[in-house]
């Protein structure tokens, strides 16, 4: 079973119709916790998740020069149940979820645009 699977995006007329793919990079995510003064999570705390977007051409080689290693940013927002839980999944052991936490950052990948900025910072849960 593969720990880190191939997520296929889809063609891009960009490049002659090319498959984009995304995968959860080597070191799939950095929490970065801070708090209040009430040791709260505050709100400024984030978990970045790191993945890799590449192409293939039509015999399903990688084009290394359109290969990106990328992030995007779980933010800490009020309100935002689903952030909150994973920050809170993380940062205690054991780790409970209802589902695994690779299996959230692939969902993720998935529903991302195709044209997604480096750094982008989620606005609502995929």
């Amino acid at each position: 079973m593969a720990v880190r699977n191939e997520i296929q995006i889809g063609q891009d007329s960009r490049y002659n119709g090319m498959t984009m793919f995304r995968k959860v990079d080597n070191v799939p995510f950095n929490p970065q916790y801070s708090f209040d003064e009430n040791d709260n999570l505050s709100m400024g705390s984030n978990i970045t998740v790191n993945y890799i977007e590449y192409f293939k051409n039509s015999e399903g080689v990688i084009v290394p020069e359109l290969t990106k290693h990328k992030y995007y940013v779980v933010a800490n927002r009020e309100g935002w149940e689903a952030a909150n839980n994973w920050f809170m999944t993380l940062a205690r052991t054991p780790i409970t979820a209802p589902y695994g936490i690779m299996d959230g950052i692939e969902e993720t990948l998935r529903g991302l645009p195709m044209e997604v900025p480096n750094g982008y910072v989620l606005q609502q849960a995929l």
